[in-house]
């Protein structure tokens, strides 16, 4: 019965249109869906929440960018400043924009990747200053991740695992509300599943072609969720192994080769920004400041009271002393970046000097809190099936066999090694990835009704015998 789960078929693979005409479906059904949860969460034309400061960031830095070509900061454009003047004094949001109304930052910055604000910029160009056009096409990028996946997840496992992906990623509070928000999650989604379908292709069928478009795809990632710039660290070092014979053996087909075709992908189109962020602070910055900065929040007593989680207060009081100590000087503001920046990593490194045998349980609650186990503002009910999820979702990954659980291995490992180095904020930044957990849920529960049904016919409807040995 396992042989049969996970290898070879009887019957034959459908047609190109008839995958098209899948795709299509499914597509439909996750825009559906995802502008539903938009809709219930409030008015497509609001700016972004007053809480979700990123978002407000990357609306004015888009601005910039269609109306000066220039990637900076400029909260003192009156246009702009009406918008949330506007909001900031009609219910139901009234004095909550209250600090982007005292906020009078301006000038190029390196807290921010670029990917995003691109994107959004490109929106406002075509369709106009329209936030509900921008929360529209969050999820249609969204869409096009989830129904590609799922796609795929239907050529593999047969369309019945790929209708119970479907119907549990849709009830995913954290995928689909991350959808129609102006934040870089709906992007990043998109993304990780480029990156993970081609690395899937370019194992299977190795070549110089595939692994480029891979590292392609991943240079990209890295410039709209600069967390994962650690996990490209990581990957150096275990490209470097693959020099050794014995380890070589064990990971053909894949060669040396094909890595270096990754990585001259990710250099061409990354180091551009690499090169500007350095010369902005005039340091060896390459991945801007934003994750030195945060490092105060991630590595201090406050991060774990609470479980790992980062801790906004204490950001904030620091760039409210950095701010007080580095006067306004006009259109400047990667020097209080870069003095932030120090004080930041200074006080982290002291404080994992000073605890460092709570440094591993300061990790261990950190991963728990990366898949939001932890986040307080979640009904009981949500939070258990959100813990049954991701339990079940990692036992289908044990399911697979061959490269495919070795891909699925790495990933989770990568993204275990950057939260636990860096921080987790009550579940946000394993977004991208959670799609993934899904589609390990779908295989628990296409096992479990095989193993129920036994030889009954339906077993093999449930899974077709159609995927090739892997």
């Amino acid at each position: 019965m396992t042989k049969a789960y996970l290898n070879i078929t009887d019957q034959p693979a459908p047609s190109f249109w008839a995958r098209w005409r899948r795709f299509a479906l499914f597509f439909l059904f996750m825009l559906v869906a995802s502008i539903t949860w938009t809709v219930n969460r409030g008015a497509l034309d609001r700016p972004p929440a007053p809480s979700n400061v990123d978002g407000v960031f990357y609306d004015n830095i888009a601005v910039e960018l269609n109306q000066n070509s220039r990637f900076r900061v400029d909260f003192r454009r009156p246009l702009w400043r009406k918008t949330y003047h506007d909001a900031n004094v009609t219910p139901p949001l009234a004095q909550q924009y209250d600090w982007v109304m005292q906020y009078q930052g301006s000038g190029a910055t390196t807290m921010r990747s670029p990917g995003y604000p691109l994107v959004l910029a490109g929106i406002y160009r075509l369709f106009g200053y329209r936030f509900d056009v921008a929360r529209v096409c969050g999820c249609l990028i969204v869409s096009l991740a989830l129904s590609m996946l799922a796609s795929w997840i239907a050529v593999r496992w047969g369309v019945v695992a790929s209708l119970i992906f479907c119907g549990t990623v849709v009830l995913d509070y954290s995928v689909m509300q991350s959808a129609g928000r102006i934040a870089s999650e709906s992007l990043a989604i998109l993304l990780v599943t480029g990156v993970f379908l081609s690395a899937v292709n370019a194992v299977e069928k190795p070549n110089h072609v595939r692994w480029s478009v891979c590292g392609g795809l991943f240079a990209l990632l890295l410039l709209t969720r600069g967390n994962w710039n650690l996990g490209l660290l990581v990957f150096v070092p275990l490209s470097a192994l693959m020099l050794i014979p014995t380890i070589a053996k064990r990971m053909l087909p894949l060669k040396f080769q094909h890595a270096v075709s990754f990585f001259i992908a990710v250099l061409i189109i990354a180091t551009p920004w690499w090169i500007r962020n350095c010369s902005l602070t005039g340091h060896f910055a390459p991945f801007g400041s934003a994750g030195t900065c945060g490092l105060i929040a991630a590595w201090c007593d406050e991060s774990l009271k609470d479980h790992g989680n980062w801790q906004p207060k204490v950001f904030n009081d620091l760039q409210r002393r950095v701010v007080d100590d580095l006067p306004d000087s006009g259109d400047a503001l990667v020097p209080r970046e870069v003095e932030m920046a120090r004080r930041s990593s200074q006080t982290a490194i002291t404080w994992c000097k000073n605890n460092f045998t709570r440094i591993p349980e300061l990790m261990f609650w950190r991963s728990l809190s990366h898949w939001g186990f932890f986040n307080r503002s979640v009904p009981p009910i949500l939070h258990w099936l959100n813990v049954a999820l991701v339990v079940c979702g990692f036992t289908g990954c044990v399911l697979l066999t061959g490269r495919l659980r070795g891909l699925f291995a790495v990933v989770l490992l990568v993204d275990l090694a950057i939260v636990s180095l860096t921080w987790a904020h009550l579940g946000r930044y394993a977004i991208p990835i959670r799609p993934l957990i899904h589609l390990g849920l779908a295989l628990v529960i296409c096992r479990f009704w095989q193993e129920v049904l036994k030889e009954h016919p339906l077993s093999r409807w449930i899974v077709p015998e159609r995927i090739k040995a892997q």
